[in-house]
């Protein structure tokens, strides 16, 4: 048990390989980020192209439906009727 405790041959290897996947992992974000931003500059040139082709064609804004939650309204006014006998 002592010799396993002791031998750390594998603990290098285990660093450089976590050190290697997180550059991998930043470099992936990063290149995915910019393939991203590209292909919105490439659909907004071909929304253009489009619209330029076809006048009649009306661009539509989409705004996605607020949602406002709001307390329920208590009205102490009306009466409260006991269905109960």
């Amino acid at each position: 048990m002592k010799k396993l405790w002791l031998d750390d041959a594998g603990f290098i290897v285990s660093l450089e390989l976590l050190l290697i996947a997180t550059i991998l992992v930043l470099g992936l974000v990063a290149c995915w980020t910019s393939l991203r931003n590209a292909m919105v500059a490439e659909f907004l040139v071909i929304e253009q192209t489009i619209l330029g082709l076809h006048p009649s064609i009306e661009q539509v804004d989409f705004h996605p439906p607020v949602v406002i939650k709001a307390a329920p309204v208590v009205d102490d006014d009306v009466p409260i009727v006991s269905l109960l006998p």
